[in-house]
C-alpha cells in the first residue's frame, strides 16, 4: 500500500536493513507533481469526474491514504469515522455518487450500514466499494450489492474500480 501511494505522488521509496540491528524504510514525495509526469493518475474519462464520494473507515491513516488517490481523480471527498455517521451525513447532506466502506469499525460497522443502505429506497442506488483487508467475505459483499477491493491493493485499480461504479 505504501509504495503505491508514494508512487503515485510522483515518489520514491525504499529500505535498508542491517542485519539484528533492523530496517529503515525511507520516502520522498514532491511538493507538486514534475512538470514531465505522465498524467496516469489524474486522467480519466469526464464522465466520471466531479463525483461526491462518501469515506467510512474509523482509521485516520486509512482516510489520509486514500482522500488524495481519490482527489487526483477529480472527486470531492466527505468522512465518516463509522457507519452512524455516514448514515447521519447520508440523510442530512446532499447525496454521494459512490461510497468506500471499511468493515470493522465501532458504533455501527460497515455490514449495518450496508443492511440500513439496502433498506432505504432512496440510499439503495448509490454504489458502495467495499475496502477491506479480510478475504473470505467477497461473497456477503457482493450478496449487500457492493463491490470489492481487498488490502492491499495497488491505488491504479482502486481508481479503476472507482471509474467503472461512479457514473
Amino acid at each position: 500500500i505504501a509504495k503505491g501511494i508514494v508512487e503515485s505522488h510522483f515518489g520514491k521509496i525504499w529500505a535498508t536493513s542491517q542485519v539484528g540491528r533492523g530496517s529503515s524504510f525511507t520516502f520522498t514525495c514532491p511538493i507538486a507533481p514534475p512538470r514531465d509526469a505522465p498524467a496516469k493518475i489524474a486522467a480519466e474519462p469526464p464522465a466520471v469526474r466531479g463525483k461526491l464520494v462518501l469515506l467510512v473507515d474509523d482509521d485516520d491513516d486509512v482516510r489520509r491514504a486514500l482522500r488524495p488517490i481519490i482527489e487526483l481523480q477529480g472527486h470531492a471527498v466527505i468522512e465518516a469515522t463509522n457507519g452512524a455517521e455516514a448514515l447521519q451525513r447520508l440523510r442530512s447532506e446532499p447525496l454521494p455518487q459512490l461510497i468506500l466502506l471499511d468493515l470493522q469499525m465501532p458504533v455501527m460497522d460497515g455490514w449495518s450500514l450496508l443492511a440500513e443502505r439496502n433498506r432505504d429506497p432512496l440510499l439503495r442506488s448509490i454504489p458502495v466499494i467495499v475496502v477491506s483487508a479480510h478475504d473470505d467475505v467477497e461473497r456477503r459483499v457482493s450478496a449487500a450489492r457492493a463491490s470489492y477491493v481487498r488490502k492491499p491493493f495497488l491505488p491504479s485499480s482502486l481508481v479503476a474500480t472507482i471509474a467503472s461504479l461512479a457514473c
